[in-house]
């Protein structure tokens, strides 16, 4: 008995050598990944944050940064812990800087519906409808009828069918409705009250009537950004006609909202709205753009390309301009990611080095969850980083083989090489990004790839360059005739959309999916791409429970809106029914999309 307890011992004994050896291996192998994985963990504490039910205090962040500052200095001796007590001051760190923003974007939200009420502000932002049917406004310094100060939203947006010569800086009087900003329709559904209290929006609605508006120069950079963007808007609507003006203004200016409903629908059933949002793809063209243009202009003055590093001057001029084009375009969360890695890749190319790798965006991940945590559960962060992420590991993978092709081909097959390496990127771009589209909107564009191959070639060699040449020439008012050229661009763009979007069986349709759904998925990926060792093909593990989970998810059977208004029951077929067709259209269209099935599908 003494003996078979003695070799049980010794058996544990060599079990637990061999196996802090071998994790000593796994730990050392990751050490040089380390760096990629801190906005994953930092993105833990985020979604920590936002996951919870309830406020907590703002002590509990900062509390816990200390504690694991604490531990950090305890750990010294170890490696292992000491990793550990890192990973754990990122999680910390996250779910901090997310109080801290949410605290600094506080803004006083309408609980229920003045109407009508007097609403007082100044015109921030002012965006034209499709075709002139109308505008939509945001104020700011607001004043509403029957709220005290410490009740009023710092902003409030409204709508309003004519236009009574509103422009920005205005400070208008109105009689309007105003609105709670809608919840949720269903769990899990999109979170409209979290997107704009993240925008200083605390109430919606729409104006009667103006009653009283004058002028009020505002002295802020970003009013002055505004005006130009009304200004250039204005220059877009002088040269083309609609619908391609509106689409013009998106890829310049970023104002969606005067794109037709047809061109949007058959952007997103093809696979190509991505294009109508200013992101990584047009940020990366405009500034490669202005830095070969920059460059091309000061090698033709000889004295200049002789004496003077002409390279590092036109990445010094085409990150000013790429940062002028983000301003412009709104800065939104792709726009702000790209410009950030253009920032270092061009900084690089300063310092003579090449960094276009894992590392740039982990950098760019990293400072903009810190200084907009908001931006992890956004579907435009999720779907550029997948993107993003999955052609830099499959590029990377292939560098050697790509460059030894392209060194050994000639022009035709060089030719070929470039449609192979377009279908490849929109192939690995649409699967990186397909489970956040299923997540987020419930569908994917069957078509996807051969919409992107023939109209991503078209956005990158007539539309952006012809965008970024009128944008140039508007100073000298000779914009119309690149503007003319970007119309016939995107003509045919809008034709390849309308091509694949109407093609049979162009998009599938799938109820939501659980949260733990896409968590999974996401950890697989990021499993896969990050760790070290032949430990990572248990990334299929992940993999499975996630199909597993979608497989067995349940659909709910009886739906019913926030304002009791509207009641939805599934059938026996699996379609909807509804209480009405009349009220609450937009919760019922939601309720289609969760549900996986076609628009306007409910019956009565």
């Amino acid at each position: 008995m003494e003996e078979s307890l003695l070799r049980l011992r010794e058996g544990i004994v060599r079990w637990s050598l061999w196996l802090r050896r071998w994790l000593g291996d796994q730990l050392a192998l990751q050490k040089a990944q380390f760096f990629l994985w801190t906005p994953v963990f930092v993105s833990l504490g985020i979604g920590g944050y936002f996951s919870l039910p309830f406020e907590p205090s703002i002590l509990w962040g900062g509390v816990a940064c200390l504690l694991s500052v604490g531990a950090l200095f305890l750990a010294f001796r170890s490696e292992g812990l000491r990793l550990a007590a890192l990973a754990l001051l990122l999680v910390s760190l996250g779910f901090f800087a997310a109080q801290i923003r949410t605290a600094l974007v506080y803004t006083p939200v309408l609980h229920k519906d003045l109407d009508p009420v007097r609403v007082e502000g100044t015109i921030v932002s002012l965006e034209d409808r499709e075709d002139g049917k109308g505008i939509r406004i945001v104020l700011e310094d607001v004043a509403v009828e029957k709220l005290a100060p410490e009740d009023t939203p710092r902003r409030v947006r409204l709508s309003f069918r004519g236009r009574a010569g509103l422009a920005l800086g205005q400070r208008i009087t109105a009689l309007a409705a105003l609105n709670a900003p809608s919840p949720p329709v269903a769990p899990g559904a999109f979170d409209f009250q979290r997107y704009l209290y993240f925008q200083g929006i605390g109430a919606v609605g729409f104006i009667y009537r103006v009653e009283n508006a004058r002028q009020e120069r505002s002295l802020r950079w970003t009013s002055w950004i505004e005006e130009l963007r009304q200004i250039v808007n204005a220059r877009i609507e002088n040269v083309l006609v609609y619908p391609e003006a509106g689409v013009a203004k998106a890829l310049t200016t970023g104002e969606r909202l005067s794109i037709s409903k047809e061109i949007n629908d058959d952007m997103r059933d093809s696979g190509l709205a991505h294009i109508l949002s200013i992101s990584g793809l047009h940020i990366g063209l405009y500034a490669a753009i202005m830095f070969f243009l920059a460059r091309f202009a000061m090698a033709c003055i000889p004295w200049l390309a002789l004496h003077h590093p002409i390279k590092k001057y036109a990445a010094v001029l085409a990150f000013l301009a790429a940062l002028f084009y983000t301003l412009l375009s709104g800065s939104s969360i792709p726009a702000q990611r790209t410009l950030l890695m253009v920032s270092v890749a061009f900084f690089a190319i300063l310092i003579d080095r090449s960094p276009l790798s894992l590392r740039l965006l982990a950098f760019a991940a990293l400072a903009l969850l810190l200084i907009f945590p908001e931006s992890l559960v956004s579907a435009s962060f999720q779907m550029s980083f997948g993107a993003v992420m999955a052609l830099i590991v499959f590029y990377d993978a292939l560098r050697g083989h790509i460059m030894r092709w392209y060194a050994q081909a000639g022009i035709a097959q060089r030719a070929v090489l470039y449609l192979l390496g377009s279908a490849a990127t929109s192939l690995v771009a649409s699967l990186a990004t397909a489970p956040f589209t299923l997540f987020h909107f419930q569908q994917m564009a069957t078509y996807s790839v051969p919409a992107n191959m023939l109209a991503v070639p078209l956005v990158s060699f007539v539309i952006m360059p012809s965008a970024a040449l009128s944008l140039f020439l508007m100073p000298l008012h000779l914009e119309a005739l690149p503007l003319t050229v970007m119309g016939y661009g995107i003509d045919g763009m809008t034709a390849i959309a309308a091509w694949a979007a109407h093609l049979p069986f162009a998009t599938v349709l799938m109820p939501s999916w659980p949260l733990i759904a896409l968590l999974l998925v996401v950890g697989s990926f990021i499993y896969l791409a990050l760790w070290q060792g032949r430990m990572r093909w248990l990334s299929l593990v992940l993999l499975a429970l996630a199909v597993l989970v979608i497989a067995g998810r349940s659909v709910p059977d009886i739906l019913v809106s926030s304002s009791f208004d509207l009641v939805g029951l599934r059938d026996a077929s699996g379609g909807l029914q509804v209480s009405g067709l009349q009220k609450d259209k937009f919760t019922r269209e939601s309720w289609e999309k969760l549900l996986g099935l076609p628009e306007r599908s409910a019956r009565r």
